[in-house]
């Protein structure tokens, strides 16, 4: 019981080192207290900071594309479109006309050509190779062959020497056989009777015709050029 009584008399003497202790303990947790509030203010004023930094941000970028939308748009209503390419149609080619009247012009023809009474002009022409060129699914020669006629009598009679000649009939090959066969010796008889008309004896003058059977062996080219009377010495 005496021990007991010592160990009482003890524990009062220490008992007053416990509010001390308990003071610093509370000291030391407001300190913490305070420096985690100070800690939190730092990071919502941080956050706060890296917010705004990002609102201007997205605000800079909004402004520069609304702006270049602008340009654009501006650029597209000043600037006209480029013009569509015409697209090139491409055509059959059609056949010759039948019923054309255009002349064909002779060759070797001039605006200088001389003139004689007759009212014939004087052109150049080859006594071995002239032709007389018609309108289509006719015997009636275009005008310019009036002078070629004239011109190749006037030589003949000059060089010809009362060699023979020959007039060859052609036609195309429209129609039937029998037609062309007609053409072309209609276009042969043609020539022959405007030759014998300026003198040419009719024993010198010689006519073939072949009809639609040389089309296109002869060689010259369109159909239109088919359409003649081929004069030649023998």
């Amino acid at each position: 019981m005496a021990a007991t009584g010592k160990e009482q008399n003890i524990m009062p003497e220490n008992m007053p080192a416990q509010p001390e202790q308990n003071q610093n303990i509370n000291q030391d947790a407001g300190e913490n207290g305070q420096s985690a509030g100070e800690q939190q203010k730092k990071k919502s004023g941080g956050k706060g900071l890296l917010l705004l930094l990002l609102l201007l941000l997205l605000a800079a970028l909004s402004f520069f594309f609304l702006n270049r939308k602008k340009d654009v748009a501006e650029k597209n209503i000043s600037t006209p479109p480029p013009p569509v390419p015409a697209v090139e149609t491409v055509k059959t080619p059609e056949p010759e006309p039948e019923n054309t009247a255009t002349e064909i012009p002779a060759a070797g023809l001039s605006e200088s050509a001389d003139t004689e009474d007759s009212g014939h002009a004087i052109v150049p022409v080859n006594l071995y190779n002239m032709p007389v060129l018609f309108f289509f699914d006719t015997a009636k020669p275009h005008a310019e062959y009036a002078d070629y006629i004239y011109s190749y009598v006037r030589k003949y009679k000059e060089e010809g020497n009362g060699r023979k000649i020959l007039i060859e009939g052609f036609s195309c090959d429209y129609g039937t056989e029998e037609h062309n066969e007609d053409l072309s010796k209609m276009r042969a008889g043609y020539v022959r009777s405007e030759f014998i008309k300026a003198g040419i004896p009719a024993g010198n003058i010689q006519i073939k015709y072949y009809g639609k059977s040389r089309y296109p062996k002869m060689g010259y080219g369109l159909r239109k050029y088919y359409w003649r009377a081929q004069v030649s010495l023998k």
